[in-house]
């Protein structure tokens, strides 16, 4: 067992008397600096009476049989998490708590929330679901508000009980959520962040910089508790996986950077190189007066978060029950309640952005504009309005398309029904494995009967195929892509394409092409199947209310993978990534017919509130083989069809002239430039 970092595990020095200056979080690219700590009037002095130090809130929730099992599990860095967990008391007592009485129930609250918070991530490692930790968090606290009432309060102290009621309360809000880490490691935006904390500090009845304190204080306690050294040790490996000519190899899913890892590139990113010497050559990271030792980028995106948070207006960033009420009239009635805030926060992320497009100083529709105007060499603004006006609305009637393999969605069943296999409901083959997991029962609290989805284990054939941790890797994308808004396994969209050449690739695109750089074209499979699958399912206009866009982008570009529900801000992405396969498709869809460009199916709709095979498809496109089979899989697909008033449509084979446009990332485009 790797011990306690030296000068983490050293006793509390002694305190002079006097106040300890409070920093902001709007301070801190001044009061945290690397190196040796200042003498000034921050020095901590004795604990109130009435406070509850480190050591008792730790005894106390260690009383309870779960908390004190899960803190003995070893993490992947090499400590137990309660080694973990000390360190981060003892850097919060030292460096963070504040010394005034009347904040004593919010020392107590943090102090709590970091216990109750590291039981829940090895909770949530015991069910392979990570992003199950804040729920798990959530249920803790409430399971254990009785017992935990009783063990840190007092029966004969009154003001002992309020004070740990208040501590309770407001650390069931600290542990629901943690909008700074999301934003720092760049999982969301920091308007999303923002308005999360706004949230949490009306749940907690506190002011935004106040609970912006309490969460850059978990922050920093997190994080720092590490050793660059532990971290390293930690870093989770990619998976190894046997290809289908039997040979292992490596899985191509980052693994390093999913909800629940630390990753060394992500712990450099945030603390500061040491100054001086580590104490007993130790590489603990270095803290001063005013917190953990952090890289000016860190500071900056803190104090950044901070001020766009404190931004917010009240009554603005809360949503009312008339936004949730107006988005299931939307979608006829078919959202959930978490779908419904999903979508209300979606849209009120667009309207908060409407002026100044992705801090670009434009409006996104004057983005677009500007955009194409210099990719096809436009002079006249008014050609390039008409343009965007064009694609626009080749956006509201673009394909949209679900890709799958004939032969396992229609794979026979015990019943022999003509029925796709698990149901007309569609489910990937990831939500195929998604279990129910019994929070209350995990806990210890079984009779309360709390429950959530979760992503579930791989089978054996999956993860010898995929990996092992495939399905955490898939949760994480998922959940990035959807803003990590708190949806539930079971809220998650169906992930479908957006195909603006579909009528002539027939399910083509480039993930199965082979890119020929002598003749700068692809070769290849580039007609009727994709990587996803050879059968293709054309769906209905009715989903397009229920469903929200996704550009996705190149990885290196910041502010990938936002959602949008409205169109202009999907065109500005797809501009903003460079993602100029599909806009040249679309314009010469529009302006040079006899033109396809391929694409790379890097757009995506999300359509909510489930995806019936036999209500939300209008055709169904499959192989020459198959629309001519008349038993197997094909048949039951075309009984399917029939049965609910499904077209079927041949894909037929590659026409002779069948000519694709490669890619192009030329600032010029594609040759368009004379006919728009």
């Amino acid at each position: 067992m790797l011990a306690p970092a030296p000068h983490l595990a050293a006793a509390p020095e002694p305190e002079p008397a006097g106040p300890r200056r409070v920093v902001p979080v709007s301070r801190l690219a001044t009061a945290v600096q690397a190196g040796p700590p200042r003498a000034d009037t921050t020095v901590i002095r004795r604990e109130t009476p009435t406070q509850l130090s480190s050591k008792d809130v730790l005894a106390g929730l260690r009383s309870v049989p779960v908390v004190k099992a899960r803190l003995d599990e070893r993490l992947a860095q090499g400590p137990t998490a309660l080694t973990h967990v000390k360190r981060a008391l003892e850097n919060f007592d030292r460096h963070l708590a504040l010394k005034t009485k009347m904040n004593a129930f919010v020392n107590e609250a943090i102090r709590i929330a970091t216990v109750i918070d590291a039981t829940a991530a090895e909770l949530a490692r015991a069910v392979n679901d990570p992003t199950l930790k804040w729920q798990i968090a959530t249920e803790l606290i409430a399971a254990y508000r009785a017992e935990l009432q009783q063990k840190l309060g007092s029966a004969k102290n009154l003001d002992r009980q309020a004070q740990t009621t208040k501590a309770l309360d407001l650390a069931a809000v600290v542990v629901g959520d943690d909008p700074v880490t999301l934003y720092v490691s760049g999982k969301v935006k920091i308007g999303d962040a923002a308005w999360r904390v706004r949230e949490m500090a009306v749940k907690a009845g506190l002011g935004t910089a106040e609970m912006m304190r309490i969460l850059s204080d978990r922050f920093q306690m997190e994080v720092g508790s590490h050793s660059r050294a532990e971290v390293s040790t930690g870093q989770r490996k990619a998976d190894t996986i046997v290809q289908d000519d039997g040979q292992t190899g490596t899985g191509g899913f980052d693994l390093k950077d999913l909800i629940g890892e630390i990753s060394p590139s992500f712990y450099d990113e945030v603390v500061a190189p040491r100054t001086g010497p580590p104490k007993k050559g130790s590489d603990a990271p270095q803290w001063g007066p005013g917190g953990l030792a952090m890289t000016p980028a860190t500071i900056a995106k803190l104090a950044d978060l901070e001020k766009e948070a404190s931004r917010l207006d009240l009554q603005s960033s809360s949503l009312s029950s008339p936004q949730l009420a107006a988005e299931r009239t939307k979608s006829g009635d078919s959202l959930s309640a978490k779908q419904s805030e999903h979508f209300a926060r979606l849209r009120q992320e667009e309207s908060g952005d409407a002026a100044d497009y992705e801090s670009t100083g434009t409006a996104p529709r004057d983005y677009v504009v500007d955009k194409l105007m210099a990719r096809y060499a436009i002079a006249d603004r008014h050609k390039a309005e008409t343009l965007t006006d064009d694609l626009l609305g080749a956006l509201t009637t673009v394909p949209l398309t679900l890709t799958s393999k004939l032969e396992n969605l229609f794979k026979v069943r015990a019943d022999a029904a003509a029925e796709p296999h698990y149901g007309s409901a569609y489910k990937s083959e990831p939500a195929l494995m998604q279990q129910e997991v019994d929070l209350s029962a995990l806990v210890g609290k079984a009779a309360r009967g709390t429950k959530a989805m979760s992503i579930g284990r791989p089978d054996a054939g999956f993860a010898r195929s995929r990996g092992e941790n495939y399905l955490r890797w898939r949760r994480d994308k998922d959940e990035r892509e959807t803003g990590y808004h708190g949806l539930g396994a079971d809220d998650l969209p169906v992930f479908a394409a957006v195909n603006p050449n579909f009528t002539e690739t027939m399910g083509g695109n480039a993930n199965l092409a082979t890119w020929d750089s002598r003749t700068q074209q692809y070769t290849g499979t580039t007609y009727g199947e994709n990587y996803y699958g050879d059968m293709h399912m054309l769906l209905k206009d009715s989903v397009r209310p229920r469903s929200t866009f996704i550009a996705r982008g190149k990885k290196s570009i910041d502010g990938r993978r936002i959602e949008r529900t409205d169109l202009t801000f999907l065109l500005a992405d797809m501009l903003r990534m460079f993602m100029f396969d599909y806009v040249d498709a679309m314009v010469a869809a529009l302006h040079k017919p006899d033109t396809v460009v391929l694409t790379n199916m890097d757009a995506e709709v999300h359509v909510y509130g489930g995806l019936d095979i036999a209500t939300d498809v209008q055709a169904i496109y499959l192989s020459p083989a198959a629309f001519a089979a008349t038993d197997g899989a094909a048949a039951r697909c075309k009984a399917f069809a029939k049965q609910h008033s499904i077209k079927v449509e041949d894909i037929g084979t590659m026409p002779a002239t069948y000519d694709i446009t490669a890619r192009q990332g030329v600032q010029g485009g594609i040759d368009l430039k004379g006919v728009v």
